[in-house]
């Protein structure tokens, strides 16, 4: 059966409504990420690797920020979520490799009935400063975001 979720993240509204305003401001879709209006950027899930709700999720996907006659390029591919009991981090493919760019607390965890994390508290690390050329410092809060899966994948896949 194939697995099927999604992570839906507006990563910063403040950031995305910057570059509409930006008379050449674009984000470039690709690889599977496409926006849900009103909830933000879905990216769908590659993978998955939970126990009682604590794991890996890996999503594919990427959006590609370009503004400012090219000074502003800014990737964000592949995220892939570390889910701890209570909080976690977001990992995505830079220039440099993997990196963490983000860390979160969980306020909802999956139930028997769904299987579903919403993250809040998410906050930039030192790698996420840097793929936002310093404009955001460590610490800055981006967007919460959620991670489901349908009840299908989760009871053919997680479930004994």
């Amino acid at each position: 059966m194939p697995l099927e979720g999604r992570l839906t993240w507006a990563i910063r509204a403040s950031f995305l409504d910057y570059i509409a305003a930006l008379s050449d401001g674009r984000a470039v879709l690709s690889d599977g990420a496409r926006v849900t209006p009103g909830e933000g950027i879905v990216f769908p899930v590659r993978d998955a690797d939970v126990s009682g709700g604590v794991g890996r999720v890996s999503t594919r996907g990427a959006v590609r920020f370009f503004g400012h006659g090219g000074a502003l390029d800014i990737r964000i591919a592949d995220p892939e979520l570390e889910l701890g009991d209570s909080s976690g981090s977001i990992t995505v493919e830079s220039p440099a490799g993997p990196s963490v760019i983000a860390r979160f607390a969980l306020v909802a965890r999956p139930t028997a009935a769904e299987m579903r994390w919403l993250a809040h508290d998410v906050g930039l690390t030192e790698a996420g400063a840097d793929l936002f050329s310093r404009v955001y410092r460590p610490g800055e809060p981006l967007d919460p975001f959620t991670v489901t899966m349908s009840a299908d994948t989760v009871a053919h896949r997680f479930l004994p």
